[in-house]
């Protein structure tokens, strides 16, 4: 998927794919509130979201803590391997 936002081109098939998330589980597929969403790094280090919810995609940029966010919530190990230097000990 390749959209401009704000005058920027984010475009899935030359960015890296960080990890991916969707609704929590025992959310049918079929189910309105169903959504996935995929987090990507450009080749200039900015990170997005490509999102689908119901027929719909977009893209949603994100902030360096937007995405940490995200891999908060989504998948621990891939927040490790991406930011694990600028993460400390409680």
């Amino acid at each position: 998927m390749r959209q401009v936002v704000l005058g920027k081109i984010y475009d899935t098939e030359h960015a890296t794919e960080i990890s991916f998330g969707c609704s929590p589980p025992g959310t049918s597929i079929r189910d309105h509130q169903y959504w996935e969403a995929w987090l990507y790094r450009t080749g200039n280090g900015r990170y997005f979201l490509s999102r689908k919810w119901l027929d719909k995609r977009w893209i949603q940029p994100l902030s360096i803590a937007g995405a940490m966010k995200f891999l908060e919530q989504h998948d621990q190990d891939a927040l490790e391997e991406e930011f694990g230097g600028q993460l400390e000990e409680a």
